[in-house]
């Protein structure tokens, strides 16, 4: 199984090809990546207003406080010493 990628990389113009490959595959997947979400909140524009409200209500509200204050109290967080300042 691992000499199929051997063989092409090191069986003459293998490097070549994966690069001339890339070198077209890449930008486009890069144009898919960015227009793929945009289509998705293209077709559910009138769900985005209500969706920033719910991140920013849930974000900030007191059972988010209260995450916050038991994450930063709980013996998790004491042990790991992972919310901690690092010495100046």
């Amino acid at each position: 199984m691992s000499g199929s990628p051997a063989l092409l990389l090191f069986g003459g113009r293998g490097s070549e090809r994966i690069g001339a490959f890339t070198e077209k595959f890449v930008p486009l997947m890069s144009i898919f990546y960015i227009a793929a979400p945009l289509w998705v909140i293209a077709v559910h524009r009138d769900q985005v207003s209500p969706a920033f409200g719910l991140i920013f209500r849930s974000a900030f509200g007191i059972r988010a406080a209260a995450g916050g204050v038991a994450a930063r109290r709980g013996p998790p967080a004491q042990r790991s010493n992972c919310l901690e300042r690092p010495p100046n």
